[in-house]
Parts: structure tokens; C-alpha cells; sequence
């Protein structure tokens, strides 16, 4: 219908070939304003006009509606011969993204965006977009990460890449590239190195206390291990020295029974001295007598030498006795005193080992 009313072949040639103009134009609105009004096929040329623009506005709003469903703006750069940027275009998407509502607030211009960047991400974002365009083979992708400044002044976490259109040479002409949200992502994953780090930090700290906690508990079975050794040994002395102390008794008792005997001794002595008096006395010069008490005597002081003798023997035992005694006292003193010492190291060993268990405690809190 629309080659009849253009006139035929010649008059269809003639649109299709206006059309090719116009889709192959570089300022199409211009040609479009030229076009519309012009004869002789004002009205089939508005017409188409306007189909045109109706194809368009339909395939922005499919673009809005894959951006919004995406969650992810558009941009465009076009690039000259230098590689410089010659202009930007920023989607409505990318904008409302950054927390703009429209051109007037955050311009098509490359200062919109790079004035934005974080300081720390200028020189990676930037040197992987020129290796990007400057690359003819079209093997170095742009596919990054960086932070933004937002609207409200807060920074985001973004994640850009691009495609590049170049021309036979591999020479760039212009790059179309998609802007997707990540900040949230990102904090996830640098929340969660945290608490992996943190982890890793309690696993080497619980680590150093487990080894610190297992000597502990050594030197405490160790310090146990002797005091009940000491104890053993104490036990054995003081049975020594109940039985140095019963032995001591009965040295006691026999020097007890040699005192009666050499008392015993002394008495019948003074009775035979007083007997020999008053034989004396009588006999005069005879004294026959005297030889007999003499004879007495002389049996009484063997007995006393003897009881003299075992006197001292018993009061040696007495002596060597009292010494060993007082030698396993000293002995006991010292074992006490040790094992006093072992029971502060076991007490303080369980102090470290009741603090170590607390703070072993407390990170497993933090995890």
C-alpha cells in the first residue's frame, strides 16, 4: 500500500532510501524535523516518523523495565581517535542508582561519575578502562569494582562493565557498558573476611592457650605427683619417729630401773660402810670381819660399775635416739615446706588455668 501511494518501484526506492538516511543519520531528530512537512510525501513520511518514534519510546521503556528488573543502570561513552573521552550518557536508572533524579542533577558528562570515584579507586578504575579501549584486539575486558559517592555523600560499592564497539582496525568508538549495585554484596563478603579473620585469630590464640593450658595442667599433675610422693614420704618419717620415740621410751624405762638399781646399790653400801663401823668398833684389833665386808663391797661396786656402765650405754641410745628424732623433725619441716611450695605452683597453675579457660571463654563469645 505504501509503494502504491509513493508512486510505484521508483517512489519505494525512493523511502527506503530515506529511511536508510534516517536510521543512518547521525543527528536523526534533525532529520526528522527536516523530513516532517516536506512533499511530496509529507504524510507518509510524518507517518512513518511517527511509527519510528513509537518504536523507540516502546524500546526505552523495555530498557527501563530490564534495567529496573536487573536492578542495574546503563552507560555510554563515545571515544576519539585519542582515546579520550569525547562525551557520557547516563541512564535514568544510573542516576536514580547514585541517588540523582535527572540530567540536571547529574549531567551526561565524564566529571559527573569520575569527580564521584573514591580516592583509593581513581587509578585502578581508570587504568582498566585504558587498557580496555587501548587494546585493538579487544581481548582486555572493563569489568570492575569501585566506590561511589552517593547523593546523601555516603560511599557504595559498584560494579561496572563494558563492551566496546571499534571499527575494522580494532581502533575504539565507543563503549556501552551496564552499572550494577553491589554494596551490600560487597559488605556481606568483607563482613564475612572479618569474621574469618577473626576466627583465624581466635584459632591461633586458642591454639597458643590450649599449649599453655596442657603445660599447665603437666606442671600441676607433676606438682600432685611429688606432694603425694612427699606425703608418702612424711608418712614413713613420722612412723620413724613413733617408733625413735617408743624406742626413746623404753630406753627411758631401763635407765629408770638402772637408777633404782645403782640407788638400790648405794643404799646397801652405806648399810655394809656402817656395818664395817661398828664391826670395827668391836673387834678392835682383830678385824676379822672386815675382810668379809670388804668382800662385800668390792661385789657391791662391780655391780654399781656395771650399772654405771649400762646407764650410760642407755643414756648413748637416749642420745643418738633424740638426735635421729630431731634430725626427722628438720626432715618433716622440709618436706612440709616444699610441699607448701608445690601447693602455691598447684594453686597459681590452677589460677592460669581457670583464666585461661575464662578467656578461651570470651572469644568463643565473639565468634
Amino acid at each position: 500500500m505504501l509503494e502504491k501511494n509513493m508512486g510505484g518501484a521508483a517512489g519505494a526506492q525512493n523511502v527506503s532510501s530515506t529511511i536508510q538516511e534516517i536510521v543512518a543519520g547521525h543527528e536523526k531528530n534533525e532529520l526528522f524535523a527536516k523530513l516532517r512537512g516536506s512533499e511530496p510525501y509529507a504524510a507518509e513520511v510524518n507517518a512513518l516518523i511517527d511509527c519510528v518514534n513509537e518504536e523507540l519510546e516502546y524500546q526505552r521503556f523495555r530498557l527501563r523495565t530490564v534495567n529496573e528488573a536487573v536492578k542495574s543502570g546503563m552507560w555510554y561513552m563515545k571515544i576519539n581517535p585519542d582515546f579520550s573521552i569525547a562525551y557520557a550518557i547516563w541512564s535514568d536508572e544510573f542516576r536514580r542508582m547514585v541517588g540523582f533524579r535527572g540530567e540536571s542533577d547529574f549531567p551526561n558528562t565524564i566529571e559527573s561519575w569520575s569527580s564521584r570515584l573514591h580516592p583509593d579507586d581513581v587509578e585502578g578504575t581508570f587504568s582498566s578502562f585504558t587498557a580496555c579501549i587501548k587494546d585493538l584486539s579487544g581481548h582486555t575486558p572493563y569489568d570492575v569494582d569501585y566506590r561511589l559517592k552517593v547523593h546523601d555523600g555516603s560511599y557504595r560499592w559498584f560494579h561496572a562493565s563494558g563492551n566496546v564497539v571499534r571499527d575494522k582496525s580494532g581502533h575504539p568508538e565507543e563503549i556501552i557498558g551496564v552499572f550494577v549495585d553491589i554494596d551490600a554484596d560487597k559488605k556481606n563478603k568483607e563482613e564475612l573476611e572479618v569474621n574469618a579473620q577473626r576466627k583465624e585469630k581466635f584459632y591461633g590464640e586458642l591454639e597458643t592457650m590450649l599449649s599453655s593450658l596442657y603445660e599447665s595442667i603437666d606442671a600441676i599433675t607433676t606438682s600432685v605427683s611429688q606432694t603425694t610422693e612427699r606425703t608418702v614420704e612424711i608418712a614413713n618419717v613420722q612412723e620413724e619417729i613413733t617408733q625413735a620415740a617408743d624406742d626413746t621410751r623404753s630406753q627411758t624405762e631401763n635407765t629408770l630401773k638402772m637408777s633404782e638399781l645403782v640407788m638400790t646399790i648405794s643404799k646397801q653400801t652405806n648399810l655394809l660402810a656402817l656395818n664395817a663401823s661398828i664391826e670395827a668398833a668391836r673387834a678392835g684389833e682383830a678385824g676379822r670381819g672386815f675382810s668379809v665386808v670388804a668382800e662385800e663391797v668390792g661385789k657391791l661396786a662391780d655391780s654399781s660399775r656395771d650399772a654405771a656402765s649400762k646407764i650410760l650405754e642407755a643414756l648413748g641410745s637416749m642420745e643418738k635416739a633424740s638426735t635421729h628424732i630431731a634430725e626427722r623433725i628438720k626432715s618433716i619441716n622440709g618436706l612440709i615446706e616444699n610441699q607448701a611450695a608445690n601447693m602455691k605452683e598447684i594453686s597459681a597453675s590452677v589460677e592460669e588455668a581457670k583464666a585461661m579457660s575464662d578467656n578461651i571463654e570470651e572469644l568463643s563469645k565473639k565468634l
